[in-house]
């Protein structure tokens, strides 16, 4: 009967352990998959979100575009600005549950 309560207690730390393991590659995984994509709007979106800013303002002023195209291309801008920012928000997030896991 000892011997079945030591094989119980290996089973239920391996069963831990390979939870813990399938945790910490998923949020591994998560990071880096918004690693790529926050660094891909860091090179490209962003600055492109802020020049169609400029131009769409540059263009109302001039009178080329009238009001209401002008809002939706802002409305294009932030909308790029706020994916970013959801995508930070996502990465934090498996930062912190990697230090969670990294605690346990």
């Amino acid at each position: 009967s000892y011997n079945l309560l030591i094989e119980q207690n290996n089973f239920l730390k391996m069963q831990k352990e390979k939870e813990l393991n399938e945790q910490l590659n998923f949020w591994i995984s998560e990071y880096e998959s918004t690693q790529f994509i926050i660094n891909n709007y860091t090179n490209t979106l962003l600055a492109n979100a802020k020049k169609i800013e400029r131009i769409a303002t540059l263009q109302l002023n001039n009178g080329e575009i009238d009001y209401f195209k002008w809002v939706v291309l802002i409305h294009q801008s932030i909308s790029i600005q706020s994916d970013y920012l959801q995508f930070i928000n996502q990465q934090n997030n498996a930062i912190i549950q990697l230090q969670k896991l990294q605690n346990k």
